[in-house]
């Protein structure tokens, strides 16, 4: 069985380079893989992309070719802990990024296919599931919980965007991401995710089962069953932000999942973002060890649990 199941598209991300691999997949999935979880990953992108530039770069996601199911390349690491299932793609997903000190402005470049859970090979079935659209690519349907997971994540930054004649980005709040918010057991968003909706968080926190929205350096504001808590950031000198909220998500559903009580969770998800900042891109993306040894004076109760979770940990 697969412990965390992460969709969406791996992406090129472009700051004034040739672009670096990117994409809530790669973050999410790899602090999942670091903290020694077997880790799915589906996608889209052209093949020579994952194959590449995304093995290559990161040898914790690495994976070799093991065959197709029905129009998806299979792929698994050497160890049997990493699997991909990617739908070719004629373009990847890539973004143009600028970062200004009132925020990051974003373009996007290309687009890779659209996913779906008819996509995923039929023996993929895991322990948490994380819905991650980057450019509205994950199909927007209540299915995804026939997939059979036993916990529900979903960060919907990518059913936000809404994206203009040149591909300028612009957030704003659906709708209709309201009915998934409803069904799922944790969700993450970002302040610069709602946009000038902004202040519908707070009947979005008392919609959802469990909801935080990040603020950077300025903390989390955390609903859970229809309570409000204030959650402050760890500040850390920042050398790239990049990725920040995907390895607070992933942390966070990961200690969801264990049982930890939302707060707990949240706490230990936000030391794993501000040790993110520390280094750039992927390589900040951190072990369930450092964020241990970062807790372990403020939060003694972090060194009752595995790095799984495992609830016999915790007595």
């Amino acid at each position: 069985m697969t412990d965390y199941l992460v969709v969406g598209h791996v992406t090129r991300d472009v700051t004034g380079g040739p672009g670096r691999p990117g994409g809530t997949v790669l973050y999410a999935g790899l602090l999942a893989a670091r903290w020694d979880l077997k880790v799915g990953i589906l996608t889209s992108a052209e093949l020579t992309w994952v194959e590449g530039a995304v093995f290559g770069q990161i040898p914790g996601l690495r994976a070799e070719r093991t065959g197709i199911s029905g129009e998806v390349y299979l792929y698994e690491s050497r160890t049997g802990n990493v699997r991909w299932a990617v739908r070719p793609a004629a373009n990847t997903t890539t973004f143009e990024n600028i970062y200004t000190p009132t925020g990051r402005r974003q373009r996007l470049l290309a687009r890779a296919e659209s996913l779906s859970p008819e996509d995923l090979p039929v023996d993929w079935r895991p322990k948490i599931l994380h819905l991650g659209p980057v450019a509205g690519e994950v199909a927007l349907t209540a299915d995804w919980a026939r997939v059979g997971p036993r916990f529900f994540g979903c960060t919907p930054q990518g059913w936000l965007r809404r994206f203009g004649p040149a591909g300028t980005v612009e957030n704003r709040w659906r709708p209709e991401v309201g009915r998934l918010l409803e069904i799922a057991d944790g969700v993450v968003l970002s302040a610069e995710d709602l946009g000038p909706d902004l202040g519908l968080a707070g009947g979005l926190g008392r919609m959802a089962r469990c909801l935080a929205v990040t603020w950077a350096e300025a903390g989390v504001d955390l609903w859970a069953a229809g309570r409000h808590y204030r959650v402050p950031a760890f500040v850390r000198p920042a050398a790239d932000p990049t990725g920040a909220g995907d390895v607070f998500a992933a942390a966070f559903f990961i200690r969801l999942a264990a049982g930890d009580e939302p707060l707990l969770a949240a706490r230990i998800a936000a030391m794993a973002a501000a040790l993110k900042v520390v280094r750039p891109g992927l390589d900040g993306v951190p072990t369930w060890e450092s964020v241990e040894a970062e807790l372990s004076l403020g939060l003694k109760s972090c060194r009752q649990v595995s790095r799984k979770g495992d609830s016999d940990a915790r007595n």
